[in-house]
């Protein structure tokens, strides 16, 4: 009866943290949610997982009836140690997410909090065909640096 008494406890303390007494990371997936109104078919999240294995790539599947993504934490069985991402949603600034050690995670949700991107009005006139000529090709200049078409 101690045996089973002195073993439930040691199940139970195992379950609640490891032996330096950091919460123990579970395999449960790392949830990113996308601002009310934003539709993740719209969205574009590459992930980069480390760990045991090494590094894995990959990108969640979006629906549009479900307002996050998923990054999983289990990779090939093994729990993953540090996660990075970019996510780009269609007409906003790409955000990134790093986090360099899950365990020290409390949370798996993270919440975006995208920035507009507004748009810039322009006007001019689209040359084709026979209208383009060698004067089109003068050199514009870039962010500093000379193109000469």
């Amino acid at each position: 009866m101690k045996t089973l008494f002195v073993t439930a406890i040691m199940l139970i303390a195992g379950s609640i943290s490891d032996i330096s007494g950091q919460p123990v990371a579970s395999g449960d997936p790392i949830l990113v949610s996308l601002p009310v109104g934003v539709n993740a078919n719209r969205c574009l999240m590459r992930y980069f997982l480390t760990g045991p294995f090494g590094g894995y790539g990959g990108f969640p599947q979006s629906r549009s009836d479900v307002p996050e993504l998923a990054i999983p934490t289990v990779h090939e069985g093994t729990q993953v140690e540090a996660l990075r991402a970019y996510i780009y949603c269609s007409g906003y600034q790409v955000e990134t997410l790093d986090l360099p050690s899950l365990r020290d995670v409390q949370s798996r949700k993270v919440q975006l909090q995208l920035k507009d991107l507004g748009t810039i009005p322009f006007s001019g006139t689209v040359l084709t065909g026979a209208r383009l000529s060698s004067n089109v090709r003068q050199p514009v200049e870039d962010l500093g640096h000379a193109y000469t078409g």
